[in-house]
């Protein structure tokens, strides 16, 4: 390989763009996977009223997960191709946190939003390429866009005929 830009995954190049964009959604992830339950129990885990607050926080940071995690994988679908290793990156760089943060609070079941992630990925992936795969299309569009010239004129006119007739 010549290009010293190109990187190598399973034999085949990948794009440099495509590595970059990837340290942005780890970036984000781990911003929602550790800083912000590490902010909640360092703001909320102090005192009495905190502790009996804290669990409710950490659900609600864990469906703002979710749905971040749905939309970096509905954006990177979007950008590039569709990856099936783009869920499965997101639900393992979350089973640490779930150790750390949540399995003390909540349970040990808290692993198993992992796989909640990566449905929710999957789920991102899937409507990122029905996203891209309907604009890249070249079948008309539904509804009243499909109606050749002729046939919305003579529409026009006839609801001016159904106006006119109620003055």
């Amino acid at each position: 390989m010549t290009d010293k830009n190109r990187a190598m995954l399973n034999g085949s190049e990948v794009d440099p763009k495509l590595i970059k964009h990837l340290y942005i959604i780890l970036g984000v992830m781990t911003v929602f996977y550790y800083v912000i339950p590490c902010v909640v129990g360092a703001v909320f885990g102090g005192t009495e009223e905190g502790a009996k607050v804290v669990p409710g926080v950490l659900i609600l940071v864990l469906y703002m997960t979710a749905f971040v995690a749905f939309m970096v994988c509905l954006v990177n679908t979007g950008t590039y191709k569709v990856s099936w290793w783009m869920p499965i990156l997101i639900a393992l760089f979350f089973i640490p946190s779930a150790v750390i943060f949540y399995c003390p609070l909540l349970g040990s079941s808290m692993i198993l939003f992992s796989l909640v992630f990566a449905a929710f990925g999957y789920f991102g992936e899937l409507t990122g390429w029905l996203f891209k795969r309907r604009r890249n299309s070249r079948r008309q569009p539904v509804g009243l866009n499909t109606l050749n010239r002729v046939q919305r004129r003579n529409l026009e006119q006839s609801r001016n005929k159904g106006k006119k007739g109620k003055r």
